[in-house]
């Protein structure tokens, strides 16, 4: 097994900005939190974290990405799922852990990137995108 390796570690020190469908529901948009990545290979990688969800619980997720690149042209660019688990949301077992797929992209710079998900209707929560702003250091 090869050592930990920092440059592979991505912080994301400020959680999620969200947008759901249902722009008449109030939900929270500000989720807030920490989340960390490590890059595996050049195709997966390992996400946990927390933060503050749509419903104003916190949300815990662990989980595992595969991405690839849809365009060679765009360097750093990659898509693909996200699959793991995630809880805080009381109409999905009482809060507790359920399965999470979410399609992904995600922009990789040096030091700076950015994650775009999309997530399904969870429980009575519409769906929505969510964009997670990560630094290397």
């Amino acid at each position: 097994m090869d050592p930990f390796d920092p440059s592979k570690l991505w912080l994301s020190p400020s959680g999620l900005q969200s947008y759901h469908t249902d722009r008449a529901a109030g939900y929270n948009e500000n989720n807030t939190g920490l989340g960390a990545e490590y890059d595996i290979s050049p195709r997966a990688k390992i996400a946990a974290g927390l933060f503050r969800n749509s419903v104003d619980r916190e949300s815990r997720y662990l989980g595992m990405a595969l991405l690839g690149r849809p365009l060679d042209s765009i360097e750093g660019l990659r898509a693909g799922l996200m699959a793991g688990a995630i809880n805080g949301y009381p109409d999905m077992r009482g809060g507790g852990f359920f399965p999470m797929l979410a399609p992904m992209m995600s922009y990789e710079g040096k030091n700076v990137g950015l994650n775009v998900m999309g997530l399904p209707k969870v429980g009575n929560i519409s769906p929505v995108v969510a964009a997670q702003m990560k630094v290397r250091f």
